[in-house]
């Protein structure tokens, strides 16, 4: 009867010390997605008739994406933020407005360890989340 004892205290035991390393592993996972940074990148495209406008990237990671094609396109400081109703603790922003007042503005945002990207058009008033980014993918709202 005393090794089936010690045969299951042994396996309790490991059972136990499993389970803890699992643990720590969803922790560590937890705070590199909490790490995770995002840039905007506007690059040149023309049009087919001639006229300029750019691509907008989101480069997270090793991943870039496209989302959207606007003009003009450039990067938002911080301090601007407030008046293009983009949050405060918006991680990066790009974006602008013609004198026709077409365009759009982009945003993201780090919660519950993703980010999100938000986008308006300037001739609406609220911004609409487009995709997120978590463990590694992209997610686009349609």
């Amino acid at each position: 009867m005393a090794p089936v004892k010690k045969i299951l205290f042994t396996l309790m035991a490991a059972a136990f010390l499993l389970s803890g390393c699992k643990e720590d592993t969803t922790k560590e996972e937890e705070h590199l997605r909490e790490d995770l940074s995002i840039a905007f990148q506007c690059e040149q495209l023309f049009s087919e008739t001639g006229d300029t406008l750019y691509g907008v990237y989101a480069v997270i990671e090793d991943y870039k994406i496209k989302l959207a094609e606007t003009n003009p396109c450039e990067a938002i400081s911080p301090d601007r933020f407030g008046e293009l109703q983009i949050p405060s603790d918006a991680l990066a922003a790009v974006g602008g407005k013609t004198e026709e007042n077409s365009g759009a503005y982009f945003y993201a945002e780090r919660e519950s360890g993703q980010l999100l990207i938000y986008q308006q058009d300037t001739l609406k008033t609220d911004y609409q989340l487009i995709a997120t980014f978590q463990d590694g993918n992209f997610h686009f709202i349609k």
